[in-house]
C-alpha cells in the first residue's frame, strides 16, 4: 500500500493493500491536506513492514481534488457543514442562504454548492414562490460560469430544474466542451463528465462521453471517464459501455466491469454479453466473479456461478485439429525430449519452473490441470484469452508497428512486449493508431510438431514440479 507518512493513518492516510502477486494496479486516495505544506508518500509492506516482497510503482501523483478550492481545514470545514447544513436545515432557508452567494468568488461558491448537492435528500424541496425563484434566476446570472452546472444539479436534487430553463442548454454545452478538450487537464475533464452525466443522462450523453475512451487515452483519463457513468441511473449506460468494449484497454477494461457492477440491472447487461460472447469470460478477473457469485441479489449470484464455470468451446477453426490430436493426451511421452521442445518452441515466451520468458503465462503447476485441457490450449490458444495476453497492434506516426502483449499504460507511455520477449516503449504523442485482438499473442500451429513432440511436452509440463 501507499500511505501519507506525516498522517500515520492507515484508513484515513492510506491506499487499500494489495496482496499477492498483481500486475500494474491503480490506487488512489483523497485525503485532507489540512495545514501540511508537503507530504511524503511512503510504500509500505504488510501494514509497516510485517511482510517482505518486491513492489513496484510508477506515476505517482499528487493532485487537489474535485470540490477542493479552498484547501486544507477551511475547505473541509465548509463542505461538511454545507453537506450537514443540506441534510438537516430548515428546508425554506435555503433560498437566502443561496442568495448570500450572489457576488462570491468560484473558490467559495463551488465548495458550498458541492455540499448542498452531496447532502440535500432527493425527496425534500423547498416551497418556492414568484420572488424566491426570482432571486434564485438572478443568483444563476451573477454565478462564475463553472458554479453553474452545481445550481442547476440542486434544483435538479430538488425536482425543479425548470427554474433555470433558459441556462439549461447553455450549462450542457459548456460541460459537453470541457469533456471533449484535450488542452484541459485529465481533472477538469472528468469532472465535467461527471457533472454532465448527472444532469443530463441521455444516451448521447453518454456516448459523447464513451467516446472520449480508445486505446490511446491515458489510463487515469480513461479509469475517471469510465467512473463518471456511475453519475447516471439510466439501464442504456451499460449498454454504450459494452457497445465501445473494443475500444477499452485491459486495465480499462477491468474498471468497467467494476462499473458495471455497481447496479443490478448493469450487471445483467454484463452477465448478457458474457454469455453471448460479446465480451470475454476472461475479461473479468477472479476476484470479480468471486464478488458475482456472492452477489446479494440471488439471480446474478446464481447466474455468475453457472457462467464462470462454463468451459469454452473449441475455435470453430480449429476444431478438426484438436478432435484428431486429442488422444495424444492419454499417452505416454519423453519428459526428456520435452524439455527440449519447450526449450526451442515455447520457452521464448512462457516460463517453466523458473526458467523461460515471461510474455505469456507462467507455465509452473499447470500439471494440475487434466492434460487434455492442456492439450487443446496448445492447440487452439485463442479458446480462452486471459485479458493481459492478447494481442496488441501500435502504430507509430512515423510508420513502425510494433505487436505483442500490452505490459504497462503510464500517462506518457506504453510498452509492448513482443513474442521475442523484446520490450518497446512508445510515446503515446507518438502514436498513431493502436488496436487490440481477441487473439492471444500465441500462434496457432502446433499441431505441425511430431505427435511424438507433443506427447513428449505434455509428459515435460505434466511432471511434478521441482
Amino acid at each position: 500500500m501507499l500511505n501519507v507518512h506525516e498522517m500515520q493513518d492507515p484508513v484515513r492516510g492510506g491506499t487499500k493493500a494489495i496482496a499477492g502477486d498483481n500486475d500494474w494496479t491503480q490506487v488512489q486516495l483523497n485525503f485532507n491536506s489540512g495545514q501540511m505544506t508537503e507530504v511524503t508518500i511512503n510504500c509500505l509492506f504488510g501494514g509497516w513492514g510485517r511482510a517482505t516482497g518486491t513492489a513496484w510503482f510508477d506515476d505517482i501523483e499528487l493532485k487537489p481534488a474535485p470540490g477542493s478550492q479552498l484547501a486544507g481545514e477551511v475547505g473541509r470545514v465548509v463542505r461538511l457543514v454545507t453537506t450537514h447544513y443540506a441534510q438537516r436545515g430548515p428546508v425554506d432557508s435555503i433560498v437566502p442562504t443561496l442568495a448570500a452567494l450572489k457576488g462570491a468568488s468560484t473558490e467559495l461558491a463551488v465548495p458550498v454548492l458541492d455540499g448542498l448537492v452531496s447532502g440535500w435528500p432527493q425527496e425534500k424541496a423547498p416551497t418556492l414562490g414568484a420572488r424566491d425563484k426570482k432571486t434564485l434566476a438572478d443568483l444563476m446570472e451573477s454565478m462564475p460560469e463553472s458554479a453553474r452546472d452545481r445550481l442547476l444539479a440542486l434544483a435538479q436534487r430538488w425536482g425543479q430544474t425548470e427554474l433555470f430553463g433558459a441556462n439549461f442548454p447553455v450549462i450542457i454545452e459548456t460541460l459537453k466542451k470541457q469533456v471533449t478538450d484535450s488542452a484541459a487537464s485529465d481533472e477538469q475533464r472528468v469532472t465535467a463528465a461527471r457533472r454532465l452525466i448527472g444532469l443530463d443522462a441521455k444516451m448521447e450523453t453518454i456516448e459523447l462521453v464513451l467516446k472520449q475512451v480508445t486505446p490511446l487515452t491515458p489510463p487515469a483519463l480513461a479509469t475517471g471517464f469510465i467512473n463518471a457513468l456511475t453519475e447516471s441511473r439510466s439501464p442504456d449506460a451499460s449498454q454504450a459501455a459494452i457497445a465501445t468494449w473494443n475500444q477499452f484497454t485491459p486495465g480499462t477494461r477491468r474498471n468497467a466491469v467494476a462499473a458495471l457492477m455497481r447496479r443490478p440491472e448493469w450487471t445483467r447487461s454484463l452477465l448478457d454479453a458474457v454469455e453471448k460472447g460479446v465480451i470475454m469470460r476472461t475479461d473479468l478477473a477472479a476476484d470479480q466473479w468471486s464478488q458475482l457469485k456472492q452477489s446479494p441479489n440471488p439471480m446474478i449470484a446464481r447466474r455468475a456461478e453457472r457462467l464462470s464455470a462454463v468451459g469454452n468451446a473449441v475455435s470453430a477453426d480449429r476444431e478438426e485439429i484438436v478432435k484428431k490430436l486429442l488422444p495424444l493426451a492419454k499417452e505416454k511421452g519423453d519428459a526428456a525430449r520435452g524439455k527440449e521442445v519447450f526449450t526451442a518452441s515455447c520457452a521464448v515466451c512462457h516460463a517453466f519452473n523458473g526458467e523461460g520468458g515471461k510474455v505469456g503465462p507462467d507455465l509452473t503447476g499447470i500439471a494440475a490441470r487434466d492434460r487434455a485441457e492442456i492439450l487443446t490450449d496448445i492447440l487452439d490458444p485463442n479458446r480462452s484469452v486471459e485479458a493481459n495476453f492478447r494481442l496488441w497492434n501500435v502504430t507509430t506516426k512515423g510508420g513502425e508497428t510494433f505487436s505483442g502483449r500490452l505490459e504497462t499504460e503510464t500517462q506518457t507511455t506504453v510498452e509492448i512486449l513482443d513474442t521475442t520477449a523484446q520490450k518497446h516503449v512508445i510515446r503515446r504523442k507518438d502514436i498513431a493508431t493502436m488496436d487490440g485482438s481477441q487473439l492471444s499473442i500465441m500462434p496457432t500451429g502446433f499441431e505441425a510438431l511430431p505427435a511424438e513432440d507433443l506427447k513428449a511436452l505434455l509428459e515435460y509440463l505434466c511432471q511434478p514440479h521441482q
